[in-house]
């Protein structure tokens, strides 16, 4: 349970510390006497953070190494060719639709307001 955890504990640690850099940068530019402290906590998540993902990458275990022996050969030669005879009678199709298509809108001249309340 706790080797799953890594993981994510190592990145919402990563927010964290990114996220109390940039607050550090806010109280320092305020001369706030506080900054130095968020700085060191922002430091220190960060290290906790790097030193989760270093032993995630480091476990044997973990997927990264897991997949290593698997081919990746998802496609065959076979499924990229295609006819193209087949493609050029879609297209020509396609431009005989769009020439007998109807370019004006009917309207109806004799409704009223009233029919459609």
């Amino acid at each position: 349970m706790l080797k799953k955890m890594r993981l994510y504990v190592a990145v919402s640690l990563m927010v964290q510390s990114v996220t109390l850099a940039l607050l550090f940068l806010i109280l320092w530019a305020r001369k706030k006497s506080i900054s130095r402290a968020i700085l060191a906590l922002s430091a220190a998540q960060g290290a906790a953070s790097l030193f989760l993902f270093w032993l995630h990458l480091r476990d044997p275990e973990t997927e990264i190494y897991d997949n290593r022996d698997l081919d990746y050969d998802f496609f065959d030669d076979d499924d990229f060719e295609i006819d193209e005879s087949i493609l050029s009678a879609s297209l020509r199709r396609d431009e005989e639709d769009k020439s007998s298509v109807i370019t004006e809108i009917p309207r109806d001249e004799d409704a009223s307001e009233a029919d459609f309340q």
